[in-house]
Formats: C-alpha cells, sequence, structure tokens
C-alpha cells in the first residue's frame, strides 16, 4: 500500500473558495461566526468539519452540510489509511515478527 493521502482536507476547499470569492479572513470568519484564528487553523487542517461547521460554511457558500462532511469523512478514512499503512499494530506485520526463523 502506498503512503501518499489522495483526500484533501476541507479546509483547503475553503481556502480555495474565499480566495475566489475575493474574501478576507476576518470577512468570512465574520461570516461564519468563527473567530480569525479558528478559520485560520480550519484552513490549514488543524480543526475537523462538524455538523455546526459544516452548517455555516454551507450558508456561507451556498452549498449543502452534507458536501462538507462528507469531505471531511473522506479525509478522516484516507488519515486512517495512512496511518495504518505503516502501523506497527498491523496484523500482517504481527505475523511476520512471531514467526520462528529458519
Amino acid at each position: 500500500m502506498s503512503l501518499e493521502r489522495s483526500a484533501i482536507h476541507p479546509g483547503e476547499y475553503l481556502r480555495e473558495e474565499l480566495i475566489c470569492r475575493g474574501m478576507s479572513i476576518e470577512d468570512a470568519a465574520d461570516a461564519l461566526g468563527w473567530t480569525p484564528l479558528g478559520l485560520v487553523f480550519f484552513l490549514d487542517g488543524k480543526i475537523s468539519v462538524d455538523e455546526s461547521a459544516a452548517n455555516a460554511i454551507a450558508r456561507l457558500l451556498g452549498t449543502s452540510p452534507e458536501v462538507w462532511l462528507n469531505l471531511q469523512r473522506a479525509f478522516d478514512s484516507d488519515d486512517f489509511a495512512f496511518f495504518w499503512a505503516g502501523s506497527p499494530f498491523r496484523r500482517e506485520e504481527r505475523r511476520a515478527q512471531r514467526r520462528p526463523a529458519h
């Protein structure tokens, strides 16, 4: 399994939308009801989308909350796969370590 991530954090999508719409961090944070620092953390992928955030982003951009929740689910799923691919806890790796050397 490759150790490359394929999903993009929803914050990156939001960053692109804000740039395309010419919105500043301060204006977007105000419209979302967030602090500018909270928005920056989200844009940088340090905060996940929850139902409240999905609703706020959907209102701002005219999308549905499900779009943002699904983006987060895809990112979380990919993040787990990335972690699991290199994890020392994988069953196959534990079995290989327990096999006696011949």
